[in-house]
């Protein structure tokens, strides 16, 4: 879905998250297997997408940033949680 001109920031912004966060957030879940920390990082990767939400217009299939942004984020975590376990 490449940006819709006739929305507003707001607006496209709460389209892009009812659309895709709960699928987002069972594909999180998958890789972290919490609820809350996989609704932490839709939180993260949501807040990134607002704050670039200009640069997020432009992005011609979103759905596929998202997911790689969801997957980046969860790897992200999960790295920092093995480097928790293995260096004391």
């Amino acid at each position: 879905m490449k940006a819709e001109t006739n929305l507003t920031n707001k607006d496209f912004f709460k389209k892009i998250y009812d659309e895709h966060f709960e699928k987002l957030f069972y594909f999180s879940k998958k890789f972290v297997m919490s609820d809350d920390i996989a609704k932490d990082i839709l939180s993260e990767v949501f807040y990134n997408c607002w704050n670039h939400i200009d640069k997020l217009r432009k992005i011609e299939n979103i759905r596929s940033y998202l997911y790689t942004c969801v997957r980046n984020e969860s790897n992200k975590f999960l790295r920092s949680q093995f480097k928790k376990m293995v260096i004391p």
